[in-house]
């Protein structure tokens, strides 16, 4: 059957069958309803069959105590399926709901504990999971505590059968964590997370305003960690700008770098300020947005040298000489120039004078080792 391989023609097949019953009530047939529905669940999946009659126990009216066995069966033959199985029970408290005492009697045996569930508490965990972002998320468990006590379990436990698996599971966890430590402190490494990315994905403007802003938050261990992934091993220009500026901001020296960003003819100055001061740390990654934001390619290999500079100081002068070699490759005629540079850093950083002789020798014997 075409409703076994598509489930949109199951749902089709559910409403055929559920006009066809109403059809043949109209005509005193009811009997005749029976059998095509007997006759088509035993030619189909039991999963099938289940959400068949799931569909026909929703269109059914309250109070039909033929709804007792339809959910019975369909909770049988659902096969573990989260999304159907909050459905039948869904329907199953439905159909009790008016008469309680009737619907159990039809049940046979004692009401299991999903049917007794509170429905107010229901509609406060499903609106819980159906607010639009982490924020409204945290904000809504926080002005619900109700969701927090042992006596809402039950409740969480059923809405999130909506949910697949790996869903629920933040859920839980983020409740688990809310329990002990409260919401704001459960949802907060969620929320950074978010933040690292909106950061990473945000034009300069907005960043110069995000670090106004929300400063404490960015210089977390957390958002520079997951921005700092995101830059190595050849990460996107925008991941690699983001963990640059988050260096800069943790250092404080953000500010003269965002301008210099909108105009870039500020970065040589800049840059030679940041290599002349006896803690150069901004030095590296102002030199990066620098590279970043270059226009041509001049402007780009001064970038680079500073870079080369930068590592330099920092006490890796092979791979210093790689980035230095780098920089000559992209425009020669700033060796003479760089070679002045390096011996004013020098006097402060002595780190820096290896870089020198390569400068001295043909561009084809740069890439060796520094001397």
């Amino acid at each position: 059957m075409l409703a076994g391989t598509n489930a949109a023609f199951l749902r089709n097949l559910a409403m055929a069958l559920n006009n066809l019953s109403d059809w043949y009530a109209e005509v005193g047939r009811p009997e005749a309803a029976e059998r095509v529905w007997n006759l088509t669940l035993a030619d189909i999946s039991l999963p099938d069959a289940a959400f068949l009659l799931l569909a026909r126990s929703a269109s059914a009216k309250v109070g039909d105590r033929r709804v007792v066995d339809w959910l019975r069966t369909a909770l049988r033959l659902s096969d573990g399926n989260r999304q159907l199985t909050a459905g039948l029970r869904e329907q199953a408290r439905r159909h009790r709901a008016p008469d309680p005492k009737a619907f159990d009697a039809a049940w046979t045996g004692p009401p299991s504990d999903w049917l007794l569930i509170d429905a107010g508490l229901l509609t406060v965990a499903r609106s819980w999971l159906e607010t639009s972002t982490y924020l409204a998320e945290r904000d809504y468990l926080a002005a619900h505590s109700e969701l927090l006590a042992p006596a809402a379990d039950a409740a969480v436990s059923e809405v999130l059968l909506n949910l697949d698996e790996d869903k629920a599971q933040r859920y839980v966890a983020l409740r688990d964590a809310a329990r002990i430590e409260g919401a704001a402190a459960a949802y907060k490494p969620l929320l950074l997370r978010v933040l690292a990315h909106e950061f990473v994905a945000a034009d300069v403007p907005r960043q110069a305003a995000l670090l106004a802003n929300r400063r404490d938050d960015l210089l977390t261990e957390t958002v520079r960690t997951i921005i700092h992934e995101m830059s190595e091993d050849g990460g996107a220009a925008s991941a690699v700008c983001a963990d640059a500026l988050l260096a800069l901001a943790a250092d404080g020296d953000v500010e003269p770098v965002l301008r210099a960003m909108a105009r870039p003819d500020l970065f040589p100055a800049l840059l030679d300020h940041f290599a002349a001061q006896d803690d150069a740390a901004a030095l590296g990654p102002a030199a990066v947005l620098a590279h970043i934001v270059a226009a041509t390619a001049v402007d780009a290999a001064d970038a680079a040298f500073w870079i080369a500079v930068a590592i330099a100081i920092g006490g890796d002068i092979d791979e210093a000489s790689v980035a230095l070699a780098q920089a000559r490759e992209l425009d020669p005629n700033q060796a003479s120039d760089w070679i002045t540079k390096l011996a004013r850093v020098g006097q402060r950083h002595p780190a820096v004078l290896p870089l020198i002789p390569p400068l001295t020798r043909p561009l084809d014997d740069t890439a060796g080792a520094a001397q």
